[in-house]
């Protein structure tokens, strides 16, 4: 927890410092006032891409990643077996007496058909 603490004490003394700025920019004793208001909030996300860009970036991979595993993973359970499969598959059960010759022809059509 403490480093936690540590490393967010960095972005925490930048978002004082643009806040800082950002005040000073809206008070009217600055004669620049105007400029700053609108520079302020672009100085502020660009500070932040800069410092957590790559952060962003590892997410975003990660979530990438993720969704293709699945969708592939889909793609694998939506298809089924081939026939080849389907006649090994019901060969043992054959062999073992479960089926009898009747059945494993019939199986056999449906996985050809």
């Amino acid at each position: 927890m403490a480093t936690q603490s540590v490393k967010c004490r960095p972005l925490f003394l930048r978002s004082i410092v643009l806040h800082e700025f950002y005040e000073r920019a809206r008070s009217e004793s600055c004669r620049t006032s105007r400029a700053q208001r609108l520079v302020a909030p672009f100085l502020a996300a660009f500070v932040y891409l800069i410092t957590r860009g790559k952060g962003m970036a590892e997410r975003q991979n990660a979530a990438t990643a993720a969704a293709r595993d699945a969708a592939n993973s889909f793609i694998r359970e939506a298809a089924g077996t081939g026939p080849a499969s389907e006649i090994a598959q019901a060969k043992p059960l054959l062999d073992a007496g479960t089926i009898s010759a009747d059945e494993y022809s019939k199986l056999k059509a449906k996985a050809l058909a």
